[in-house]
């Protein structure tokens, strides 16, 4: 079974291509990817589109810190429920612990977990291997 992808993650992407501005319909349609699905809360598209769609924008776009743009735009919003759990919480653990709850809904392509040692705890994340 492909692993999935919230579609609304689809829109900070499409911000992200504008910021630069560059129009995100041509690099979208490339890829088979309706842009209405961003307004879809049910919609899903394949894990394997959203790592195609970022090897598109690397190669249009040239600016090595990308990524810390696309963070700079980003809102826990665009994470649908995930989201304003995250927003909700009263400390960084219980978001954590509401990311790694509500994690599904938006990807099937990560996984997380806490480890607590001696009084901290990590957050570590991993991507499954199918889904690179």
């Amino acid at each position: 079974m492909a692993l999935t992808n919230h579609a609304a993650s689809l829109g900070g992407l499409w911000k992200l291509i504008e910021s630069y501005g560059k129009d995100p319909d041509p690099i979208f349609r490339k890829l088979y990817l309706d842009p209405k699905l961003i307004e879809n809360p049910n919609a899903r598209i394949p894990y394997a589109k959203i790592e195609a769609l970022w090897k598109e924008i690397n190669e249009s776009i040239d600016d090595p810190y990308i990524g810390l743009k696309a963070a700079e735009l980003w809102h826990p919003s665009s994470s649908g429920v995930m989201g304003y759990a995250w927003l909700a919480s009263s400390s960084l653990r219980t978001a954590f612990e509401r990311l790694i709850r509500y994690l599904r809904v938006v990807t099937e392509g990560m996984q997380c977990r806490i480890e607590e040692n001696n009084g901290e705890f990590s957050f570590i994340h991993s991507f499954h291997e199918n889904s690179l």
